[in-house]
Formats: structure tokens, C-alpha cells, sequence
């Protein structure tokens, strides 16, 4: 084991503990008001927030990590004995959840583009049991990566992405989320493309009902339906892209820097900013729900006022 330089990480910067003992602690809070917000809230039972919730649990854990990671190694120096199983541990965890994460992201791109381009085998076929049973399997994949992950390290201790992640587990992991992000993407492209294709439906329906003043007549009702679903589709497509958007903007410069690190040099503040990206892209879901999501926004003031949501 290289002692000399598994240290790099918690000698080179004390900010970078600070950094990520801060984003760590603030990354944990937004998870679990999340978390707290959803189970309260009736209104937004269902299942694509089960996905939801089970993504933020997941974030949680990130968070966690990442702040106890900051604690623990501007605590313990490298000679210490514990040292390295604590590295092993952060480094194999962050792996893990982060690739739990990104799976849980493209779950939630398949169930929204089934919702919507499939909706009767979406209600037939998707109910809690399917979707805990599929959670189920992505928590049991993640724990063999995440084994794996550990089981690699574990004869290496290095510095930062490029001497933290072997480079079998680091091309594992990099064309899996360029897969996933290719899968995410192709979902809510389809979505797009469906979305579009009913606006231009809606369209002509508009047309053809200009001539009819009667709101009571069965046309301005169609009409009024089509356009409630419009915009509910509109607003289901804003708000996972940008979700995607996040995303990938988090995720492409690391799964870049993981094919090029084995190849080429690369500086330590480039390293150190890649590392914490795909930390940061944990906290970055709570935020979206907030600014794009009207009824996630009222649940969560009324849980600080401390009401009762229905």
C-alpha cells in the first residue's frame, strides 16, 4: 500500500474537507425533507414518487458519506491503522450510490415515457408491487458493484478519481452511465416527440371547435380535456428533463475524465473538481422539485408551518 500518497486527499486541501463535509450535511437535509414531504403529503402518492423517494434516499446516503468522509480524513492520518479501511469504504460507497442514483434516474425516464406512451399497459401492468420489486433489484445490483468496487480498491490506495477508482471498475462504471444517460435521454426524447405530435392533434380539435360559442357542448369540453392533458405532459416533460439536463451536465465531464485519466495526465484541480460532481448532482434533484414542481413547493411550506397536507 502506498501510505505516502493515499494521504494526498486529506493533506493536499483542508478545504476540500470543508467542501464536502458542507455539501455533504446540506445534501443530506434536502433528501430528507424530501423524503418527509412526500410520505406527508397524500397527494403525492404515487408511483413515480416512490421512485422519487427511493432516489433520495439514495442521495441521502451520498451526502452522508461525503460529509463523514470529510470529517474522518482531516481527522485520521494515513499511518493510522483504521485509515484504510475507512478509504475503502467512502470510496466504494460513493461508487455505489452514485451508480444507485443514476439508475434511479433512468427508472424514473422509463416509467414516465410508459406512463405516457403506453398508458394501458401502464395501468394494467405497473402498480407498487412491480415498481418496490424492481427497486428491489437495483439495490441488489448496486451492492455487488459496490462490492466489487470495494474488493478492487482494496489492493490499491490512491489519490482523488484517478487513484481511487481501479481502472477495470472505472470503464465498468463510465459505460454505464453513458448507457443510462443515453437511455434517459432517448426516453424523454420520445416523450418530447409524443407530446408534440398530440399538441398538433389538439390543434386541429381547436380548430374545428372555433365555430361553437355553447361551453356546454360536448366539443369545448373535448377540447378543454385535451388541453389539461397537454399541459400536464408539457409540464411532466420540463420537469424530468431538466432533471436529465442536471444530470448529464454532472456526469459527462466525469465519465470523459474516467476514459482519459488511464491515458493521460491530468491536474489535481481538475481531479478535484471532478470528484465532486457527481456528489453535487445528489443535491441537485431537491432544488428542481422546488422550482419546477407548484405542489412538491406548497407540501414543503406546509411542513415547516407544521400543518397538516392533504
Amino acid at each position: 500500500m502506498n501510505r505516502s500518497t493515499a494521504g494526498t486527499f486529506c493533506s493536499a486541501s483542508p478545504w476540500l474537507n470543508v467542501i464536502y463535509c458542507t455539501a455533504g450535511s446540506l445534501i443530506v437535509f434536502e433528501n430528507v425533507l424530501m423524503i418527509v414531504v412526500i410520505i406527508r403529503t397524500p397527494g403525492l402518492h404515487n408511483i413515480a414518487n416512490i421512485l422519487v423517494t427511493s432516489l433520495s434516499v439514495t442521495d441521502a446516503i451520498v451526502g452522508f458519506i461525503a460529509a463523514m468522509a470529510g470529517i474522518l480524513f482531516a481527522v485520521l492520518k494515513p499511518s493510522d491503522w483504521i485509515f484504510r479501511y475507512i478509504y475503502i469504504s467512502v470510496a466504494a460507497t460513493i461508487l455505489g450510490t452514485t451508480l444507485c442514483s443514476h439508475l434511479h434516474i433512468a427508472a424514473i425516464a422509463i416509467d414516465r415515457y410508459i406512463y405516457i406512451a403506453h398508458p394501458f399497459f401502464y395501468f394494467r401492468h405497473v402498480n407498487e408491487k412491480v415498481v418496490f420489486r424492481c427497486l428491489l433489484g437495483v439495490w441488489f445490483l448496486v451492492s455487488l458493484y459496490t462490492l466489487a468496487s470495494a474488493l478492487s480498491i482494496k489492493t490499491r490506495m490512491f489519490c482523488l478519481m484517478r487513484e481511487v477508482m481501479d481502472l477495470y471498475i472505472s470503464y465498468v462504471g463510465s459505460w454505464i452511465t453513458l448507457f443510462l444517460l443515453c437511455l434517459t435521454s432517448a426516453a424523454y426524447f420520445r416523450i418530447a416527440a409524443i407530446s408534440l405530435r398530440h399538441r398538433r392533434s389538439i390543434a386541429s380539435v381547436n380548430i374545428a371547435a372555433l365555430p361553437s360559442t355553447n361551453p356546454s357542448q360536448p366539443g369545448n369540453d373535448r377540447v378543454s380535456i385535451s388541453e389539461e392533458t397537454w399541459t400536464h405532459m408539457l409540464k411532466t416533460v420540463r420537469f424530468f428533463v431538466v432533471m436529465t439536463g442536471s444530470f448529464a451536465a454532472m456526469m459527462v465531464p466525469v465519465t470523459i475524465c474516467n476514459f482519459l485519466f488511464g491515458h493521460v495526465q491530468l491536474s489535481k484541480t481538475l481531479l478535484n473538481t471532478v470528484t465532486m460532481l457527481p456528489i453535487l448532482q445528489s443535491g441537485f434533484n431537491f432544488f428542481i422539485n422546488i422550482f419546477m414542481n407548484s405542489d412538491f413547493r406548497q407540501a414543503v411550506v406546509q411542513v415547516f408551518l407544521c400543518r397538516s397536507v392533504i
